[in-house]
């Protein structure tokens, strides 16, 4: 990165600090029915540092993550035929589609930082309790295993990990 680019980054970062710190205020001085007030009137009393950070979360991971995942899913249904049934053959529901790109297409290469909550022996490395470890949705499916039903292989299409749900 160049200096002007770590500048402009500088600025930017700037902006959007400046422009959440004026709504918090806004909110807290007077709550409505949204997100940032909801965060201001969390029952575990969320300093406004947290209330930030948790807007700032929910805008980077859960709102792109959504906007992708709607736009892979019309993208697979637009383009596999499987989605796109006649009259005497059908066609499949949109929930396949969505499993379908949470497999294949997900709208997240890599996101979330975890940290195991007990130690964890996963295909010959040992993952210490709290150790911390990336979870790359669009490699953690590609499992060579599709399909297999023994212990430790997934068993269906909803079994992805998409969300990185695990120990």
């Amino acid at each position: 990165m160049t200096s002007t680019d770590l500048a402009r980054k500088a600025q930017g970062e700037h902006a959007l600090g400046a422009y959440l710190s004026t709504l918090y205020q806004t909110k807290a001085a007077r709550r409505g029915h949204d997100l940032t007030s909801w965060f201001i009137d969390h029952p575990n009393g969320l300093s406004p540092d947290e209330v930030i950070n948790q807007i700032l979360i929910t805008q980077g991971a859960a709102w792109e993550t959504l906007a992708g995942l709607i736009a892979n899913t019309a993208a697979r249904m637009l383009s596999d035929p499987r989605y796109r049934g006649t009259l005497t053959t059908g066609s499949l529901p949109i929930g396949h589609a969505v499993d379908d790109v949470l497999w294949n297409d997900p709208p997240l290469a890599m996101y979330s930082l975890h940290r195991p909550n007990r130690s964890v022996h996963f295909h010959g490395r040992d993952i210490e309790q709290g150790q911390p470890v990336f979870v790359s949705y669009a490699a953690i499916n590609t499992c060579p295993y599709t399909g297999q039903t023994r212990e430790g292989f997934r068993s269906d299409r909803k079994a992805h990990l998409a969300f990185a749900a695990a120990p």
